[in-house]
């Protein structure tokens, strides 16, 4: 069982913080469209100013895409396994998504820096991962 939750957490938890940082930070998006044309709610009036600025731009801008190359990192090597291919396949996945926005392929607006972060945010899960895996098998 804690093996099972410690998965969900690991594909989930970043999933749905991914999804909530759509739905308040990014009213623009369809997703968020779709959650408050469903649910009838008012998108927040959120414009931080001020010290504030900077870090909401980059969390609005960066940390949805972020926190989803990490869920992917973590479903490829509960798949996968620990190998190598984990990692190669959850790059060459997570740069294929936002690449695919640069012929339009998928919504959303290719970026340099979305790519470069979502390459370490893939990197920092799967060390996570194997950190908390090698971790357990110490004890």
């Amino acid at each position: 069982m804690a093996r099972t939750l410690r998965w969900a957490l690991r594909i989930g938890l970043p999933l749905v913080l991914g999804g909530l940082c759509y739905v308040l930070l990014r009213p623009d998006t369809w997703i968020s469209a779709a959650v408050y044309a469903l649910t009838g709610l008012e998108p927040p009036a959120l414009s931080p100013a001020g010290v504030w600025a900077v870090p909401a731009a980059l969390a609005r801008n960066f940390l949805p895409d972020c926190l989803w190359a990490a869920a992917l990192a973590a479903a490829v090597r509960l798949c996968l396994g620990r190998s190598p291919a984990a990692g190669a396949a959850s790059l060459a996945l997570g740069a294929g998504l936002e690449l695919a926005q640069l012929p339009g392929w998928l919504p959303g607006t290719f970026d340099w820096a979305d790519l470069a972060l979502e390459a370490v945010s893939i990197a920092a899960m799967l060390l996570w991962i194997d950190y908390t895996e090698n971790k357990e098998e110490r004890t």
